[in-house]
C-alpha cells in the first residue's frame, strides 16, 4: 500500500488531507499551496531539464567572463611588449654591442659578418660578462649607452610597467584556458540544444505562459562563444607577430610551457636582469652623490672653522684694547696706543730701565 497510513493519504501530490483525490474533491476543498505548486510543476514537460539548464546559466556566464578576462590580459601583455618603442631600441643597442664585441679580425682582411637579429636569451647572458674592474658588467654598460642613446637617463626604467603586465600574464595557465574554452562551448551547445528538446508548456487550460524559450534565446544572444573565439584567434595572431619581431619561434615545442608562456618567461627574465643593472647603477650614483656631498660639507666646515679661528685672534686683542681703555685704575703710557704698541713700549721702557737696551744695542 502506498501513501501515509496514519492520514489515509494515498499520494500527497494527488490527494487532499482527507485522502480524497484532487479530481474528486468538492468545491470547498483545496490542497495546500505547496502541493498545488508541486502538482503544477509535475505537469511541466522536461521539468528536470529545464531546471538543470536554468541553474547553469549563471555559472556559464561567469565562465565566459573569466575566459574573456584572461584573453584580454594576455593580449594586453603581448601588445605592450610588441608596441614598446623602448624595448625595440633596447634590442638595437644590445645587438650593436654584440656586433662590436664580435668585430675582431679573424685573419688578414677577414672580419666576422655582423648579425641582424638577437635572441632574448642572448641579452640574459650580458650580465655574466664582467669588465676589468670586476664590478661592472656588459649589461650595465648597455644601460648607460641606452640612456644616452634615448636622450633621457630616466627612460631606462621603462621596463617596470611592462614587467607588471608580464607577471600578471604568467599567472594565467594556458592549459586551463583551453579547458575552460572547451567547457564553455559544451555548456552553450547544451543550452542551445535544449530549445529543441524542451516542449512548450500548454497546461492549465492555456492560462499559463511558458517563458523558457524566450529567456534561453535572450541569454544566448548576450552570451555567445563567437567573442571568445575571435579574441582567442586574435591573441594567437598577435603573439606570432610579436614572436617573429623579437626573433622568438612562436611554434617552439616544450613539455613544460606553451610557446606563449616561454616567450613571457624569456622576456621577464631580461627585464629582471635589466632591473638589477639599473638598480646597481642607481646605487652607484647615489653613493657618488653622497661622497660629493660629504666632501663639500667637510670643506665648508673647515673653511668656517678657519674663519672662526682668524676672527677669534683678532677679537682677542681688540677686546683687550677696549677693556684697558675702559679700566680707570690702570695708568696707560698713551691712551691712543693699541694693546700691541703699548706692550712693545712697556717692554722697551723696562729694558731701558734695567740697562738691557744698551746690551741689545751692543
Amino acid at each position: 500500500m502506498y501513501g501515509d497510513p496514519t492520514t489515509g493519504r494515498m499520494d500527497p501530490l494527488l490527494s487532499t488531507a482527507d485522502g480524497k483525490s484532487i479530481v474528486d474533491q468538492e468545491d470547498g476543498e483545496r490542497p495546500a499551496h505547496q502541493e498545488r505548486w508541486q502538482l503544477g510543476l509535475s505537469e511541466v514537460p522536461q521539468c528536470a531539464l529545464r531546471l538543470d539548464i536554468m541553474s547553469s546559466l549563471g555559472s556559464t556566464q561567469d565562465l565566459l567572463d573569466g575566459v574573456l578576462n584572461r584573453i584580454r590580459r594576455l593580449r594586453g601583455a603581448i601588445k605592450a611588449i610588441h608596441g614598446s618603442k623602448e624595448f625595440s631600441q633596447l634590442i638595437e643597442v644590445s645587438l650593436a654591442a654584440a656586433n662590436y664585441l664580435n668585430s675582431k679580425p679573424m685573419g688578414p682582411g677577414r672580419y666576422q659578418t655582423p648579425k641582424y637579429g638577437l635572441r632574448l636569451e642572448g641579452i640574459s647572458s650580458y650580465s655574466d660578462l664582467r669588465g676589468n674592474d670586476r664590478t661592472s658588467s656588459l649589461l650595465s654598460k648597455v644601460v648607460n649607452v641606452f640612456g644616452k642613446y634615448m636622450g633621457d637617463p630616466k627612460v631606462v626604467t621603462f621596463h617596470r610597467g611592462l614587467l607588471v603586465k608580464l607577471t600578471d600574464a604568467l599567472t594565467i595557465k594556458p592549459e586551463q584556458l583551453d579547458a575552460d574554452m572547451e567547457a564553455l562551448e559544451a555548456a552553450l551547445d547544451k543550452i542551445k540544444n535544449s530549445l529543441e528538446a524542451v516542449e512548450p508548456y500548454r497546461g492549465d487550460g492555456g492560462m499559463a505562459i511558458d517563458n523558457y524559450h524566450k529567456e534561453i534565446k535572450l541569454f544566448l544572444s548576450m552570451c555567445s562563444m563567437d567573442e571568445a573565439k575571435e579574441g582567442y584567434k586574435a591573441m594567437l595572431d598577435e603573439f606570432e607577430a610579436a614572436g617573429k619581431f623579437y626573433c622568438f619561434d612562436p611554434f617552439i615545442f616544450s613539455y613544460d610551457d606553451t610557446p606563449m608562456q616561454s616567450f613571457f618567461r624569456a622576456t621577464a627574465k631580461v627585464f629582471k636582469l635589466w632591473d638589477e643593472a639599473v638598480q646597481s647603477l642607481e646605487r652607484a650614483e647615489h653613493m657618488a652623490a653622497l661622497k660629493a656631498k660629504r666632501a663639500a660639507d667637510r670643506d665648508k666646515k673647515l673653511a668656517l672653522q678657519a674663519k672662526r679661528d682668524a676672527d677669534s685672534k683678532g677679537d682677542t686683542f681688540q677686546n683687550m684694547d677696549k677693556k684697558m681703555q675702559n679700566t680707570p685704575c690702570r695708568r696707560r703710557v698713551d691712551p691712543d696706543l693699541s694693546f700691541n704698541d703699548e706692550m712693545a713700549a712697556s717692554m722697551a721702557a723696562q729694558r731701558k730701565r734695567l740697562g738691557l737696551a744698551d746690551q741689545r744695542a751692543v
